[in-house]
């Protein structure tokens, strides 16, 4: 895995364990193999999650 990937990663799972951040047990539509997250009133999966830290990262690498 390439260091961007595992920046998202330790990322995503830092912001997954804050206290706004509740994990819920039914699986998502878009990716029935993916555990929910409700933040708010919305509700994302652990990739969705995963992919905007990934977006972020890349974006910051590209104006490093």
């Amino acid at each position: 895995m390439n260091n961007n990937k595992e920046m998202a990663m330790e990322l995503a799972k830092i912001f997954i364990q804050k206290e706004n951040v509740i994990p819920i047990s039914t699986m998502s539509s878009v990716d029935s193999n993916s555990f929910v997250y409700k933040i708010d009133d919305n509700t994302y999966t652990f990739f969705e999650i995963l992919s905007h830290f990934l977006d972020a990262v890349n974006k910051f690498e590209k104006y490093k």
